[in-house]
């Protein structure tokens, strides 16, 4: 009797497309991708929805199952675990869209910008860690023209930065409890143990306190105790 390939069993098969489809939805909203493109996860998706729907093409020519050895057994059960515990990471990051926790309406302070850390989950915010004032923090970059944050992979150089430069935003109207400026521009990859929010403003809006944080030197226009409206320029 003739051994079927495991390529030619329509399990298999749906198994696996499922994984990879999981893995990709996992890596499209995980990933790093103003590093390398953000254009990138698109054409990956353009090219997983090519193979998908190839395969799909041969599936009614594959036989639905196949008798097993032990081993054979064992790897088919390895396949179904990954796909489950892929799926179950799909559902975390999904859900990490969302909360239950009573939000407020703020405006976005750039003109142009990308979220990359941000959400309810670890998955898609490091910063959700901490479950105290940064627990919801965001971390925002601008891209350039080729989708990426700056024209090099990991420069120190701030002007390399798609985002270096632009001008801030008030969220919100409200109220500058606080600011901090004259700090020098930490480098890259470093921390100020000292000032970790580096040159910042504080506003308070309907009994909430935002930050915005690691701001030029040098480059905030308003003072502690001043009313901004939303959309008023805060730097410069």
């Amino acid at each position: 009797m003739a051994c079927v390939q495991k390529d030619q069993i329509k399990i298999h098969l749906t198994l696996k497309l499922l994984t990879v489809w999981a893995y990709f939805i996992f890596i499209f909203y995980t990933g790093q991708w103003a590093f390398v493109s953000f254009y990138l996860r698109y054409l990956f998706f353009f090219l997983l929805f090519v193979v998908t729907l190839k395969a799909l093409m041969q599936f009614r020519k594959l036989v639905l199952f196949d008798k097993k050895t032990k081993w054979g057994r064992i790897k088919f059960g390895g396949q179904i675990t990954f796909a489950l515990l892929m799926i179950w990471g799909c559902i975390q990051v999904i859900n990490g869209f969302s909360t239950n926790e009573k939000g407020i309406d703020i405006a976005f302070p750039l003109r142009e910008g990308f979220i990359v850390h941000g959400g309810n989950s670890v998955l898609i915010n490091y910063h959700h860690s901490d479950t105290t004032s940064q627990q919801y923090a965001l971390d925002i970059v601008k891209l350039n023209s080729r989708g990426m944050s700056t024209k090099d992979f990991f420069r120190a150089d701030f002007s390399r930065y798609a985002i270096y430069g632009d001008t801030i935003f008030s969220p919100c109207d409200g109220k500058v409890v606080a600011m901090k400026d004259g700090l020098e521009n930490a480098p890259i990859g470093s921390l100020d143990n000292l000032h970790p929010a580096g040159n910042h403003i504080i506003l308070e809006y309907d009994n909430n306190l935002i930050l915005m944080a690691h701001m030029l030197k040098n480059s905030i226009m308003v003072s502690a105790g001043e009313m901004v409206e939303r959309d008023s320029q805060l730097d410069e």
